[in-house]
């Protein structure tokens, strides 16, 4: 079988460290970028579609909601399949598959019927689609090609996803506004193909692939066998499910507020584009964070760092809860500080799981991750909005958010010595 370990340590072999890394692997993160925006695109269309689906056919939250847990429970059941394909084939052809399907499957919810049956049919599809353009498909090449720089070079792909959430949800409430949701669901569509499969026909390519856009120098020594755990022997470390449980208990939260952050701030008084834009403040938060996080976390302990930006969230939930009425700078601070784990746990997954647990079996491993992050991004928001629809407030459910995180950050804190660390920078 073609392991990722092996590829991983050729590649390394062949493009050095540093600058080098970037000089041969820059068009390979661009596409793996795009890829990211297109990724996160689904869950930014299910908040600013909400209030609009369920003024004109009479559907209550937790059924909108039950979008995110049909998408993200199929990537979860799907993410160890997946991974260990990536291990053997590479990512490639999935992410061309997805770069049609997904926007494909996006545009069909312009012809939602007003029965509730027909839209979660269609976040079937979306769901379906899914599978070929997770998250774990744009930066699984990423992590192979990148060694000395792999945490900055995670963190710029993976600003993808804050890159649709800072020009998406503005930019689609004012589109509903004034063409309407069916017509917004259909650009949407139209406009990720002519985004993104281009550049990703050109440059999604991987070190070692068939055609690699990173060609090895001929006469580029053999590396050794790149070192880490087989799958079987990751799950008996406490480590392991330490970190399943973290992202369990952290992803869930902070994705179940980003989702139901438009009717959060609807509910406390913003207008309508007003409270779009708290998406918006959401992708600045984590734009930033994945700007100061990527090059830090090649300098230092990943576990500290990853606690702490459970805690950020944390905050946000006090001042939802304490600061009322919520005026509009109070709620883009809220906004920023979700932004900060959303921005930071999908890299922090990565870097984690090659900390401790290496390259060896990397695909699979992560693959693992995924599926727990995919069934808590699927369940945080529904289990917020059945919260919402029992009680008519957000209270109780941002109470529980917070106890969530703080264990989650608890977790990720007590997770010890990494057995991988990063390679030393020479000088």
């Amino acid at each position: 079988m073609h392991s990722l370990d092996t590829a991983a340590a050729q590649g390394l072999a062949s493009h050095g460290s540093g600058p080098s890394e970037w000089r041969s692997g820059w068009r390979l993160v661009l596409a793996a970028f795009l890829g990211a925006a297109l990724t996160s695109v689904p869950a930014n269309t299910v908040g600013v579609f909400m209030p609009h689906l369920a003024a004109e056919f009479g559907w209550s939250r937790s059924q909108i909601a039950a979008a995110v847990p049909i998408y993200g429970w199929s990537i979860a059941l799907s993410a160890p399949f997946i991974g260990a394909l990536l291990d053997r084939f590479g990512a490639r052809r999935f992410g061309l598959v997805g770069a049609v399907a997904l926007p494909a499957s996006i545009a069909a919810l312009a012809f939602l019927t007003p029965s509730i049956t027909s839209y979660w049919i269609g976040w079937g599809l979306v769901a379906l689609a899914q599978i070929f353009a997770n998250i774990m498909i744009w930066t699984f090449p990423v992590a192979r090609h990148f060694r000395a720089n792999r945490g900055a070079a995670l963190a710029l792909t993976l600003m993808g996803t804050s890159f649709t959430g800072l020009i998406y949800a503005p930019a689609a409430a004012l589109s509903i506004e004034a063409w309407g949701w069916r017509a917004t669901y259909a650009a949407s569509g139209a406009i990720m193909i002519l985004l993104v499969l281009p550049v990703a026909w050109l440059f999604f390519r991987e070190p070692g692939g068939p055609r690699a856009a990173i060609p090895s120098p001929p006469l580029a020594p053999r590396a050794p066998a790149a070192s880490g755990m087989a799958l079987t022997e990751a799950v008996r470390t406490r480590q392991f499910w330490q970190l399943v449980l973290a992202v369990l208990l952290g992803a869930g939260s902070a994705v179940g507020l980003f989702i139901h952050m438009i009717p959060i701030a609807r509910t406390f008084g913003l207008a309508p584009v007003a409270a779009a834009t708290m998406v918006s403040g959401i992708a600045l938060g984590s734009t930033l964070t994945k700007l100061v996080v990527g090059p830090v976390v090649d300098r230092m302990r990943a576990a500290p760092l990853a606690a702490f930006t459970m805690v950020a969230p944390a905050v946000t939930c006090a001042i939802f809860l304490f600061l009322q009425p919520l005026g509009y700078f109070p709620a883009l601070a809220a906004s920023l500080l979700i932004g900060i784990a959303t921005g930071a746990e999908l890299d922090m997954i990565a870097v984690l799981t090659t900390r401790y647990f290496g390259l060896r079996h990397f695909g699979r491993i992560y693959g693992v991750m995924q599926s727990a992050f995919q069934v808590a991004t699927g369940s945080g928001p529904l289990l917020i909005g059945i919260g919402y629809d029992r009680s008519g407030n957000y209270a109780t459910p941002l109470a529980i958010i917070a106890m969530a995180l703080l264990t989650s950050s608890v977790l990720l804190a007590a997770l010890g010595r990494e057995r991988f660390p990063p390679a030393r920078r020479p000088g």
